[in-house]
């Protein structure tokens, strides 16, 4: 197993985003905790008493400073090697707008924002990104994803990948790409075929 990890961070500080992370931060050795605008004091307390580093506003990050503390997500760009992904926290239209002149290039793996939303993943991002595969983490409760933004990426011929319907969702990334797996209880691990 893993005992250490380099950077923890978090997108933003509502419940769906922080409850997970607090047995996180007391189990590993963490190298510091990153935070936008928006997180949770109990996060904060526990890195603070762990003597973990917090960095606001990371220079890898991308934030904006518009809207609701969902609009203001820690956005984080991933590049490894010939992987990139972007993970989006909960933006909408405006973050999506306020982040789009900070983007260069495309992203092989988008983490579809807000769960799925109908006030994510606009037509402007997806253009200038051109994900190959879209990521979506959601329960299927409150309608998300929501069918429109399942069809946004549907038209564009982007793979989408969903967690309500696959279950844990895992990417590999090598030097020769990536590859993805799904695992469900009663079921276990199996590969996910990528398009290409």
């Amino acid at each position: 197993g893993y005992g250490r990890l380099d950077v923890v961070a978090i997108t933003h500080g509502h419940l769906d985003h922080v409850g997970g992370i607090w047995p996180v931060l007391e189990s590993f050795d963490v190298g510091s905790l990153w935070l936008g605008s928006s997180w949770d004091d109990r996060s904060v307390k526990r890195a603070a008493d762990r003597g973990i580093p917090i960095v606001l506003d990371p220079p890898e990050a991308i934030t904006s400073s518009v809207g609701s503390d969902n609009e203001r997500s820690l956005v984080l760009p991933i590049h490894w090697g010939p992987f990139s992904a972007l993970l989006t926290g909960d933006v909408g239209v405006k973050g999506e707008g306020a982040i789009t002149d900070q983007l260069e290039g495309t992203v092989a793996v988008l983490k579809v924002a807000h769960h799925g939303s109908k006030t994510s993943s606009t037509s402007t991002l997806l253009d200038q990104l051109r994900p190959k595969i879209a990521l979506i983490s959601a329960s299927g409760a409150y309608g998300l994803p929501h069918p429109d933004v399942i069809e946004r990426y549907r038209r564009r011929g982007i793979q989408v990948l969903r967690t309500d319907t696959m279950g844990t969702i895992q990417l590999q990334s090598s030097e020769t790409g990536f590859d993805a797996w799904s695992h469900q209880a009663g079921v276990g691990w199996r590969r996910v075929p990528l398009q290409n």
